[in-house]
């Protein structure tokens, strides 16, 4: 199991994104393309940056309402305590390290749906993040192996 899984049944955790980058960036042709897939990586650069500080209730503002009670269920379930998910993230904050710095490896977006493939040193932190767009925004809305 990556450690992206083991912090999603935690409720996915972070530090800082030390690169960014994409396998597959849109063309110059494309500049909604290009504009959604940097809004995109920004969520994601913002939602670490927002564990790294210890900002639990901005991280889960960068997630779906759906995951954010998703990652608080998981941490009830962890840790047999009542959570909500700016506590389940503060928890997670608390116990992740200044040494997991993932970086985007990959960046796929398909209409208002999107994925953020990560990696990190050593394969611990490799994972995906899934995002949709609500309006003019991105939010997190899952992770997988």
């Amino acid at each position: 199991m990556g450690r992206l899984a083991m912090i999603g049944a935690m409720a996915v955790c972070l530090a800082a994104l030390s690169a960014c980058g994409s396998d597959s960036g849109p063309t110059a042709a494309d500049p909604s393309a290009q504009t959604n897939q940097s809004e995109v990586e920004q969520t994601v650069q913002n939602y670490f940056g927002f564990l790294r500080d210890n900002k639990p209730d901005q991280a889960c503002e960068a997630m779906t309402p759906e995951y954010a009670r998703e990652v608080a269920y998981r941490e009830v379930a962890l840790n047999n305590d009542s959570q909500d998910c700016p506590r389940a993230m503060a928890s997670i904050a608390s116990v992740i390290g200044d040494d997991f710095k993932p970086r985007i490896a990959a960046t796929k977006v398909s209409g208002n749906s999107a994925t953020v493939t990560l990696d990190a040193d050593g394969g611990q932190g490799s994972g995906t993040l899934e995002l949709t767009q609500a309006g003019s925004t991105w939010k997190i809305s899952g992770e997988r192996d």
